[in-house]
């Protein structure tokens, strides 16, 4: 699983130095490799990401974080529309701001513990039936409260300072690439 993370930093590092945020990422937005045998993988002790690579698809809601030609970046204000997955979305962008880097790092975050929870946001409850206002309120009402222990337990634990790293980040601050991947490798042989 920490394989899949550092892909998909490394990823989210080269949309970044172009100048964009991604805004968007869950799962329906992620590819694998074609040519894989998927079922020899699964029936290996091997890390499944390992030998496959993930791609980043639909960029329809990417924004510009920076302008004057990549020289200053944009500032924090309210914007008129959400873009991105309510599930996966940070509480900047959950209360309408202009999303930074920071943003695309926390969704990262949230999409790991998702995996790491089999397919559930621990402190957030939603249905598939539910109505979108509905999920959405829920969604802001569990950021908003939420604690690390609500989110870095079971099988996320090990998560605990890769969270305070990302939600230290501010608004205009550069994410450390390097030390994000370098927290999720040492997770991976511990």
């Amino acid at each position: 699983m920490y394989s899949f993370g550092i892909q998909l930093i490394n990823i989210l590092e080269k949309i970044h130095r172009a100048g964009f945020v991604y805004n968007d990422l869950k799962l329906d937005n992620l590819l694998l490799d074609a040519d894989v045998d998927i079922q020899s993988l699964l029936m290996t002790d091997k890390d499944f990401f390992e030998t496959v690579n993930v791609n980043i698809i639909d960029y329809g809601f990417v924004t510009r974080y920076v302008d004057d030609g990549f020289k200053k970046h944009v500032s924090k204000q309210e914007v008129d529309v959400f873009r991105g997955n309510i599930l996966f979305s940070s509480l900047h962008q959950l209360k309408f701001k202009t999303t930074s880097r920071r943003d695309d790092i926390i969704s990262l975050f949230y999409l790991l513990v998702y995996l790491l929870h089999d397919g559930r946001m621990p402190g957030f409850k939603y249905h598939p039936k539910q109505d979108v206002e509905e999920l959405f309120q829920a969604a802001l009402q569990a950021r908003e409260n939420q604690k690390s222990k609500d989110v870095c337990f079971g099988a996320s634990k090990d998560l605990i300072d890769f969270k305070r790293e990302v939600f230290s980040y501010r608004f205009k601050d550069e994410p450390n690439y390097d030390g994000l991947r370098a927290m999720l490798y040492e997770l991976k042989y511990e």
